[in-house]
């Protein structure tokens, strides 16, 4: 049997003390994976978000606003033609009203009957499509009536041969031939004229009972 008295006495070693686990002091609590936390990425700075897409609503709004210019341009054009067509209504109604009031104060216009010729030349004037005379016939044919000698001179076309027929036939119808000679005798420079105013003797003196005759000279 051993002597154990000398020995130094041995003390139990102490176990290492372990972490508390929220109160199970003498548990052991199973090791957790351990978790890595990554680091949040940063955000994006404000100059580098890219706005929406856009694209198609703003052609759409340009679209609409074409349009809407168009139609403004087109009621303009209509509105500016609408104000010429106002402007020449106004113009030609001016000029109509400026007609009338000169019509209104200027004299009544002398007719063939104010010259005092007679019903058979006047109506035979008429039938020609004439009613007013020219201003040499309105000069000359009172004075003539009247027996006057008158030296006439205007343009070509301005009646000069009626302004000595018309009177001239009214005073031969008034009168009486003797013995079927010549009351009259009319001289003209060339054959044209001759054969003008023989047209006129006949034209204007159909409604009268007076005979004429043209005579042409240097004929074979």
């Amino acid at each position: 049997m051993t002597d154990t008295s000398d020995r130094p006495a041995t003390t139990p070693a102490e176990p290492e003390p372990s972490h508390p686990q929220h109160g199970h002091e003498d548990a052991a609590q199973p090791q957790a994976n351990p978790v890595v936390a990554a680091a949040p990425e940063p955000a994006p700075a404000a100059e580098d978000i890219a706005p929406p897409a856009a694209e198609p609503v703003l052609a759409e709004a340009e679209d609409d606003l074409a349009e809407a210019v168009s139609s403004e341009d087109e009621d303009d054009d209509r509105d500016e033609d609408d104000e010429q067509d106002d402007d020449r209504e106004d113009d030609e109604s001016d000029e109509e009203d400026e007609e009338e009031t000169a019509e209104a104060a200027a004299p009544p216009r002398v007719t063939f009957e104010d010259l005092g010729l007679s019903e058979p030349i006047t109506r035979a004037v008429a039938e020609a499509g004439y009613v007013t005379p020219t201003p040499i016939q309105e000069q000359a044919i009172p004075i003539v009536l009247m027996g006057r000698d008158v030296l006439g001179t205007a343009q070509t076309g301005t009646g000069k041969t009626a302004g000595f027929t018309l009177p001239m036939l009214d005073i031969l119808s008034n009168g009486r031939a003797k013995a079927r000679m010549p009351r009259s005798l009319i001289l003209e420079p060339t054959r044209e004229l001759a054969l003008q105013v023989a047209e006129q003797f006949e034209k204007y003196g159909k409604h009268l009972k007076l005979n004429h005759a043209l005579l042409i000279g240097g004929e074979s």
